[in-house]
C-alpha cells in the first residue's frame, strides 16, 4: 500500500457514505456512554484522536465540554471547523506524532481509526500521543473492531447503498484477512451517481482484544476496561466492537 494513502482515501465519497449517516446516528448514545466511562464533569477539556468531519466532538461541545479535535484529512477539519460550534476547536494534525499541549481531562479515538500501520510500535505510538495528552487521572477511550467476532463472523464482501441529491452511490467493500500477518485487506469501490468508478486500498492490523489491554498497559494506563457496545455491555464473542478504556494514573 503507497504511502500516504489516506489522502486519496478519506475523501468526500467515504464522508458521505459512513460520516454523514443519513438515519440512525449514534453520537448523542456514544457522549452519554463516554459520559459515565470517562466521568467527564461539565467544562471537561476532551481531546478528539482522528476527529473526522467532528461529528462526536461537535455533539460533545454542545454539551458544554471544550473539544480539540485532530485529524490528517484536511477536508473533514474545514468541514469541522466550518460548523463554527462554539468550544469545538480542530486542526491537521498527525495522531501518531501530536499530543495536546495542554493536559486534557479525557480524550477519545472513536469509529475505529486505530490500527493502520503494519508495525505495533507505530500503533502504540497514538496510545502513547493520548496518553501524553491527559492530565494525572485522565481517561482515554478507545473504540475499535471486536477481532474474535469479526473472525467468527466474516463477510468477504459488504455493499452499500447511500442516495444524493444527484443520486445514488453505491460501496462495494471486499475484504480477505491474512492470517500469517494478522491484516485485514480491504479493497473499497464507489460507483458514483454519474457512473464514474473509484477504487481505494487499505490495510488494518487485527488486534486481538488482550493485545490492546498489552499496548494501553505497556504505554502507562492502569484500570483498564474493555466493553462490547455503547450500551456498556462487557465485551464478549458476540459484541460488535471492543471499546477500550484507560487511566492515566495519578
Amino acid at each position: 500500500m503507497k504511502n500516504e494513502w489516506w489522502k486519496d482515501f478519506y475523501d468526500e465519497h467515504l464522508a458521505h457514505m459512513l460520516l454523514h449517516p443519513a438515519t440512525g446516528d449514534d453520537s448523542r448514545q456514544t457522549s452519554d456512554f463516554l459520559s459515565k466511562v470517562l466521568q467527564l464533569s461539565p467544562g471537561d477539556h476532551i481531546f478528539d484522536q482522528c476527529c473526522g468531519t467532528g461529528r462526536l466532538a461537535i455533539e460533545l461541545a454542545e454539551r458544554g465540554h471544550q473539544v480539540t479535535g485532530i485529524d490528517l484529512a484536511e477536508g473533514y477539519i474545514a468541514e469541522a471547523q466550518s460548523v463554527g460550534k462554539t468550544g469545538a476547536e480542530f486542526a491537521v494534525a498527525d495522531a501518531f506524532l501530536y499530543h495536546t499541549p495542554t493536559p486534557c481531562d479525557s480524550a477519545i479515538n472513536w469509529w475505529t481509526s486505530f490500527g493502520y500501520a503494519r508495525e505495533d510500535s507505530q500503533n502504540i505510538k497514538m496510545v502513547k500521543q493520548a496518553f501524553l495528552s491527559l492530565k494525572p487521572g485522565g481517561r482515554f477511550a478507545m473504540d475499535y473492531m471486536n477481532s474474535p467476532n469479526l473472525y467468527r463472523q466474516f463477510l468477504p464482501t459488504i455493499t452499500t447503498t447511500k442516495e444524493g441529491d444527484d443520486g445514488p452511490t453505491i460501496l462495494k467493500r471486499e475484504s480477505r484477512i491474512d492470517l500469517h500477518t494478522g491484516q485485514l485487506h480491504k479493497v473499497w469501490n464507489y460507483k458514483l451517481p454519474n457512473g464514474k468508478t473509484i477504487r481505494h486500498e487499505t490495510s488494518t492490523r487485527l488486534y486481538s482484544p488482550d493485545q490492546l489491554v498489552s499496548f494501553f498497559a505497556q504505554v502507562g494506563f492502569s484500570e483498564i476496561k474493555l466493553y462490547g457496545e455503547i450500551d456498556g455491555s462487557g465485551l464478549s464473542l458476540e459484541s460488535p466492537r471492543c471499546i477500550i478504556v484507560g487511566r492515566r494514573p495519578v
